[in-house]
Order: C-alpha cells, then sequence, then structure tokens
C-alpha cells in the first residue's frame, strides 16, 4: 500500500526563524561594539611631581611612627581626574590593600568634604622599591574645579602593623611652590605639613580650558611704529566637534569701526584646541593711528531643529560665540604714513577745511558750536566716515548683496551717536516705532471694530 505524501509531516520552519533572528542580532551587537567603541576616559598625566630622592614607611603603629600620608594639589585650570599614580610598595609582607581618599577643603587632608575612594588590592604593589607607580583608578572620573584645594590621603584598610607595613617616594625640592605639602600623619601629633618634601604622584585625566583667545606678543599697550610686525595670539578650550574654527580682529573703541577679519579654520590649528598663531599686523589693513582692541569670536554651525522639524532649508545655522578676549590687549598704533585721529580744537578752521559750499559758518551755526563742543570734538573724523559709510560703489564692492551694507548702516548709526553725547539714538527709533505702530493699531480696531468705539 502507498502512503500518502500528503500525510507525512514537514520539519516546520518557523521554529528555526526566531532563533536566527536572535543569533544575527548578537552578532550585529558585537560588530557595533568593536566598531564603535564608546568613548573611554582621558588618560593622560595632568600633573605630576617626581625625581623623588627619599622615602618615607608608614602604616606603622606607635607614638613616633607615622600613620598615613597625603598631598595636597590645587589645579591651575578645571580638570577631570580618571585616576592616580603613586610610587607605593610593600615592606615586609603586609597582606591588607591601600586605599587613596580625595577631600576637598578643610585645613588638613581629612578636614575637608570627602569627595571619593578607591582601594588597589596588595597583589597589585610591587613588594620593594622598584621606582614605579601604581594605579589607583576612580569608578567614575572626578570633575576638580580650577583654584580649589583638594587633599589625596593613603592609608592602610588593615591594621597598623610596626613589622608589615608600607612605604612611599618623596621629593625634597620644594618646586611645587602653590600649595602646603602634607607628608604625613603621626598618632601622638597628628597631620605633620611639610613644606619642602612632597609626595610622588601623577594626576592623570584632562584639562577643560576656559575658552578665550589672548595677546601674547608684543605686550598690551606696545607701540606700533611700522605695519611691518609680527603678532603671537593664543587660544584654548576650542572643542572642534562644537566650533568650525574662529576669526580675530582689531576694533577702534573711539566709533566701533574694525580691521580687517582673520578666519582660523579648525583644520589648520592644533587638534586638541590649544595653541598659538602667528599673524602679520599688516593683514588686518589698520588705516589710522591710536589704539586698536584685539576682539576675536568662535563659529560654528548646528541643526536648525525644533520640536523635530527643520526650520531652514539647509538644516544648518552659523552661530557665533561671545566675546572671547578677556583680558584687554590692545596696540597703540603710531606709524608715521597713518593719518591721526582728529578732534576738533577750532571750529572756524574745521569750517574753512571741511565745508566748500560757503565761506564762513552762518552766525547760528557758530552760537550752536559754543552749546555743543563736547558733542562736535570728533566732528573731523565723523564727517570722514560719514562719506565712506554713504559710498555705495564702496558697499557694492564688498559685497554684491544688501547684506553687506547693514554693516556700514549699523556703523553710521553708532557714529552718529557722537552728536548726541552717546544717547541711544537708534534705540529711541525703535521705541518711537512701536509706539507710532501701538497708536495705529489701536486706532485701526477703534474705528474698524464699533464695539471697542462705544
Amino acid at each position: 500500500m502507498m502512503l500518502d505524501p500528503s500525510l507525512i509531516k514537514k520539519p516546520r520552519k518557523r521554529a528555526i526563524r526566531p532563533c536566527l533572528l536572535v543569533l544575527l542580532l548578537i552578532i550585529l551587537v558585537i560588530l557595533g561594539l568593536l566598531l564603535f567603541k564608546l568613548p573611554v576616559r582621558a588618560n593622560d598625566v595632568i600633573f605630576e611631581i617626581t625625581n623623588d630622592d627619599e622615602q618615607m614607611a608608614w602604616g606603622r603603629s606607635g607614638s613616633t611612627y607615622v600613620q598615613k600620608i597625603a598631598q595636597e594639589w590645587t589645579p591651575q585650570e578645571e580638570s577631570i581626574v580618571s585616576s592616580i599614580n603613586s610610587k607605593i610598595w610593600k615592606y615586609n609582607s603586609p597582606t591588607d590593600d591601600v586605599k587613596l581618599s580625595v577631600y576637598t577643603g578643610g585645613d588638613e587632608p581629612e578636614g575637608g568634604e570627602f569627595l571619593a575612594e578607591t582601594i588597589v588590592i596588595n597583589a597589585n604593589i610591587a613588594t620593594s622599591d622598584q621606582g614605579i607607580f601604581i594605579n589607583f583608578p576612580f569608578e567614575s572620573s572626578l570633575t576638580l574645579e580650577k583654584d580649589i584645594k583638594y587633599h589625596f590621603v593613603w592609608t592602610r584598610t588593615g591594621d597598623l602593623d610596626n613589622d608589615n607595613f608600607f612605604a612611599s617616594k618623596l621629593r625634597n625640592s620644594g618646586e611645587y611652590d602653590y600649595s602646603q605639602h602634607w607628608n604625613s600623619c603621626i598618632a601622638n601629633a597628628g597631620w605633620t605639613t611639610g613644606t619642602t618634601r612632597e609626595t610622588s604622584f601623577q594626576v592623570l585625566g584632562s584639562i577643560v580650558y576656559d575658552l578665550k583667545i589672548w595677546g601674547i606678543d608684543p605686550v598690551s599697550g606696545t607701540e606700533i611704529t611700522t605695519m611691518d610686525a609680527t603678532l603671537t595670539i593664543g587660544y584654548q578650550g576650542f572643542d572642534w566637534a562644537e566650533y568650525k574654527g574662529f576669526s580675530i580682529a582689531f576694533k577702534d573703541e573711539r566709533l566701533g569701526t574694525s580691521s580687517n577679519t582673520k578666519i582660523y579654520e579648525a583644520e589648520d590649528l592644533e587638534e586638541d584646541g590649544n595653541g598659538e598663531i602667528e599673524v602679520n599686523l599688516t593683514d588686518f589693513g589698520i588705516d589710522r593711528n591710536g589704539k586698536w582692541y584685539l576682539t576675536g569670536l568662535a563659529f560654528g554651525s548646528h541643526l536648525d531643529i525644533e520640536g523635530g522639524m527643520f526650520l531652514t532649508t539647509r538644516g544648518y545655522i552659523d552661530f557665533w560665540s561671545d566675546e572671547l578676549v578677556i583680558d584687554e590687549y590692545y596696540l597703540d598704533v603710531n606709524i608715521v604714513d597713518l593719518p591721526e585721529f582728529y578732534p576738533v580744537s577750532d571750529f572756524d578752521i574745521w569750517y574753512s577745511e571741511n565745508v566748500e559750499e560757503f565761506a564762513t559758518p552762518t552766525a547760528m551755526a557758530m552760537s550752536m558750536t559754543g552749546f555743543m563742543i563736547p558733542i562736535f570734538q570728533t566732528i573731523g573724523e565723523f564727517n570722514s566716515r560719514a562719506q565712506e559709510m554713504f559710498d555705495t560703489s564702496e558697499a557694492y564692492d564688498r559685497g554684491y548683496a544688501l547684506g553687506e551694507v547693514f554693516p556700514l548702516i549699523s556703523g553710521y548709526v553708532n557714529s552718529i551717536g557722537i552728536f548726541f553725547g552717546g544717547f541711544p539714538i537708534l534705540s529711541f527709533f525703535k521705541y518711537i516705532i512701536i509706539l507710532m505702530f501701538g497708536i495705529f493699531l489701536i486706532k485701526a480696531i477703534l474705528k474698524f471694530i464699533p464695539f471697542f468705539g462705544k
């Protein structure tokens, strides 16, 4: 008798598919972890005390023996600390471990606020003075603030023992001069301050520099008598994942006019965002004598997204930082071939040199000058600047676009403030326009909506 093929049960493939999918998912996860590793903590040495020439035994009992040691450190910049290295070894055969604790503030090492601790097991500590650093890693990186005092304290986890203990390297130099140097804690005397002896240790992590730009050479206030001068400018704290670069220029603060701008892209600067650049003064196109102040801005771009929607067609918008030249830096330009800043000392002389329409000023003009002498102190400079600002061909050549005219208009508005003794004339007109619009709106409502007019 023939067996009906339809009665034979075939293997069910559906049961295999979920297993294959799970296996595929596991493989993808492993590949992802290999290709896209999680960022690791920075492990650079950001501070160290080495060149050790002494040693100190500690972890012993008794009234005159050292129980524990400490070192004080005051970061000069904000620091992200991942671990501490210390030259520690075992003397004879201690069986316990070594603990490193961190405190902030306080006059003595353990007198401040406790921050964190980490332990190195006995097996990882050398059995003799081998001159090597033992690493004490923190479970989570510590953020240590600039100019704040911190104490690092090494203690043993077991009982004090006069026969089996630990020892550490010291440096007897006093080179670390911006803090005290805590060396030891003796049973009957408490903590002892060593003014020249320092515990050999290294701080590992990364430094968070303040974002800024500053002038280095020549020093601020230097008189410049030639344009053939090389300037050294420093920069620090730039994260190139956030910024694309920075720009620098010089500004004449009397009228708010600026020199040419120098732009530096990230790929042309130091990878870690900290460094120096050299630039020739001629690149800035400074056109008159006086005090010119350094200015600097960082620039970048980010996705213009709000609520999951792009707000611009290209998706990215440019942005600029606040002023990055925190410490005032200026050059006193005094070059023979450059024009001077012209104050009006005599109105008659100025009038005859600058006004061609009339031979002499009117009586009204003369009377106004006596009343407005402080305002007219810089009228000569305003005249030359205003002529440049209204030169449409210059604006056309600079930009071929309406947007290039706006800086000139802004400069004109700032300059016209000379006539008003610093009165914010632009803001005044803004308020006038807002007020006029409000009056118009109210009248429109009263006119076209009878209900409001009753």
